[in-house]
């Protein structure tokens, strides 16, 4: 087996029988600490918590610190390492947390969904978030942000219901 190592700025790997393989370095650690930050929340995290928190809470309909969101958006257009909280509420149930971490190379989003029965963990590595409009019934838009994984595929991190797009005078 020949083994390259390339180090692209943007994107480390080596290339193992001409395929491109992400080099992890540190990044179990990385995943290990991010896992403790969640876990050290109560388990009845609310949502006054996680404002007061500068978390980026997102609700059914109220999302709060959202401009937190758009600055670590501004740093990962830039380069530059950020890492933000995640709360996300449903219509009853306990929070789910995560972190959306970014070091300069690679985004890790850890999500914590052990408030529920059945919860567990979940670690995705990106490259890449991008931002997608949804533009649904009744004139109503969801602004999306989609982390871009190593495998082509993407989940969504934030779906931020943006209201109703304005009408047309006249229409």
């Amino acid at each position: 087996m020949k083994l390259l190592i390339k180090c692209n700025l943007k994107y480390p790997y080596i290339i193992v029988n001409n395929c491109k393989v992400l080099v992890m370095r540190n990044y179990m650690d990385i995943n290990a600490q991010l896992k403790k930050e969640l876990e050290v929340l109560p388990h009845d995290y609310t949502r006054q918590m996680a404002t007061r928190n500068w978390d980026v809470v997102i609700d059914m309909i109220l999302n709060f610190n959202i401009g937190r969101l758009l600055i670590f958006m501004n740093n990962f257009d830039k380069g530059i390492p950020d890492k933000i909280r995640i709360t996300k509420f449903g219509i009853d149930g306990p929070a789910t947390t995560a972190i959306l971490y970014y070091d300069g190379n690679l985004v890790v989003y850890v999500v914590d969904d052990t408030r529920y029965s059945s919860g567990e963990f979940y670690t995705y590595y990106g490259n890449n978030i991008i931002v997608y409009n949804r533009y649904m019934d009744y004139n109503e838009m969801i602004i999306d942000y989609n982390l871009t994984l190593y495998n082509g595929d993407y989940i969504t991190i934030i779906g931020i219901w943006a209201g109703l797009e304005p009408q047309m005078i006249g229409s």
